[in-house]
């Protein structure tokens, strides 16, 4: 298997000046995810190395970020396509606001002369590859694949980041040229997710019991794909003082009325800013993901950047992400959570021992400083597969430094 972080991005033999890039996310300035997450700390990371705009969907514009002239008139005339809904999203006209979106940004790609157009929303990846086909404009496509799309499904027009091992070499095993995939894991800021409080002040400050083992997930509040509910199942079988925190959007509101019917008052909700994470993580003893598939797992890396443990599922991609180390359980398999969390709750000072060690490990592996040199590869390799500034032909590109 591969192990390089930046797989399928060819070594540079000179350095090359520096592409124009515009780095889109319809939801920063609108919405909490990780999808926004993600692009507003890549574009922080990167300000500095290239000429690269933030384009957003709303709230303040600092400097080199963008809110795509037109979007609101755009976005009256998108609500009107009956697109079909997301049932119990908390974003129901995805679809039409990136259409929106990239209706909006035509005119900016155009006016912007950039080489390099990325973007993580799947259906802004897909109208951006059909207004290329349509309208020919110069910018590569650049897709982060953040959402298990498989190959079949790739955006056209569009090369791929893949975030997860598993799936880029899914990809190349499907047929998929090298040339158009790069696998480069997504980053985190990991100082940011460590508060500056103790454990015990962070409990007083939540009115946690010194005592309580407290066991936190952070995730949308939903049964498919995140499994909120088999988690609630499985902590509700954990006796003793323990507490269940779940944080996170809440899409299903059957969701915390299960668990007051397992779990009583050792169940808690909340849906704090991202800011506020460093401190739900310092105080819990441990958290859990219930998902069995995942593009990446961001709440996990920033958990076990934090210094906690992280129960995930045993599948390839979670062994490649976290390595192992006691932390995989089979989240098919009725009970053996329970069996693994109440085992850790009988084991805490090991658990503490494990968790440190681990927390260093992941901290070296997806700090965004770690990564940048290879974010920076991928612009300037995809960059270099398109057309020159100075004409609309194609350059001659060597074969090995093709990549999309």
């Amino acid at each position: 298997m591969a192990t390089s972080l930046s797989a399928g991005i060819p070594p540079s033999s000179a350095p090359r000046p520096g592409p124009k890039v515009a780095i889109a996310s319809i939801g920063i300035g609108r919405i909490q995810r990780g999808f926004e997450r993600v692009f507003g700390d890549l574009f922080e990371t990167v300000r500095d190395d290239l000429d690269i705009t933030l384009f957003k969907g709303g709230g303040p514009a600092g400097p080199a970020e963008r809110i795509p002239a037109g979007l609101k008139r755009a976005s009256a005339f998108a609500r009107l396509i009956p697109f079909r809904r997301l049932a119990g999203s908390e974003y129901k006209t995805y679809k039409n606001d990136c259409l929106a979106f990239a209706l909006s940004m035509l005119h900016e790609i155009r006016r912007g002369d950039y080489d390099v157009v990325h973007v993580i929303d799947y259906p802004l990846a897909k109208i951006l590859g059909t207004l290329k086909a349509a309208a020919g404009f110069r910018a590569q496509l650049l897709f982060t694949n953040a959402c298990c799309i498989p190959p079949r499904l790739y955006p056209m027009r569009n090369h791929i980041q893949h975030c997860s091992q598993v799936f880029y070499e899914q990809a190349i095993g499907e047929g998929v040229s090298p040339a158009r995939v790069t696998l480069i894991p997504l980053g985190v800021h990991t100082r940011r997710f460590q508060s500056p409080l103790s454990r015990l002040e962070l409990r007083r400050k939540y009115s946690v019991g010194e005592n309580t083992f407290v066991i936190l997930a952070v995730s949308a509040v939903k049964r498919p794909h995140k499994r909120v509910d088999h988690l609630i199942e499985e902590i509700s079988r954990v006796p003793g003082d323990i507490l269940f925190w779940i944080d996170g959007s809440p899409e299903d509101p059957s969701l915390p009325a299960l668990a007051r019917e397992r779990l009583g008052a050792r169940c808690r909700f909340s849906l704090v800013p991202t800011a506020g994470l460093p401190e739900l993580y310092g105080l819990a003893d441990l958290m859990v993901h219930g998902a069995l598939e995942e593009a990446f797992g961001l709440a996990i890396v920033e958990g076990f950047s934090a210094g906690l443990t992280v129960l995930t599922h045993d599948s390839p991609h979670f062994h490649w992400l976290v390595g192992g180390d006691g932390t995989l359980v089979d989240m098919n398999a009725p009970g053996r959570l329970a069996a693994k969390v109440s085992d850790l709750l009988q084991n805490r000072e090991a658990l503490a021992r494990s968790s440190t060690q681990v927390a260093a490990r992941m901290r070296a592996r997806f700090d965004w400083s770690a990564l940048k040199p290879a974010y920076l590869d991928m612009y300037r390799n995809v960059a270099a597969a398109g057309p020159s500034r100075a004409s609309s032909r194609a350059p001659r590109v060597p074969a090995q430094e093709r990549t999309a």
